[in-house]
């Protein structure tokens, strides 16, 4: 498959099942192996991706490039990860006996 990077830029993106993603931006480019190592999409659907922000896509999850481009892998919807990581409160279900006093009070 060979495309020039141009043709690439503005192409909207689509996930695995048909969701719109977004629309590719630019291309970060690994200039070692000479090759494309990711796509940065912006104007990102907010159902899949927290507040539209952009992302870049390694280019590893593209499985086709054409009028639009294709991923063959998406990992669903994207978080924005909290500040303050969430407390979890156990709670103990209180088991009664048939005369009203919980099980642990009995066991005591």
């Amino acid at each position: 498959m060979l495309v020039e990077y141009t043709e690439i830029i503005s192409l909207d993106v689509y996930t695995p099942k048909g969701k719109y993603l977004g629309v590719v931006s630019n291309l970060i480019i690994d200039m070692v192996n000479e090759n494309i190592d990711q796509l940065l999409l912006t104007n990102t659907n907010p159902m899949l991706i927290d507040a539209g922000l952009d992302v870049s896509v390694p280019f590893r999850w593209v499985n086709s490039i054409g009028e639009v481009v294709i991923l063959k892998y998406f990992p669903g919807r994207i978080r924005l990860k909290d500040d303050k990581p969430k407390k979890r409160i156990k709670r103990t279900k209180k088991k009664w006996s048939e005369d009203g006093i919980s099980r642990q009070a009995w066991e005591m």
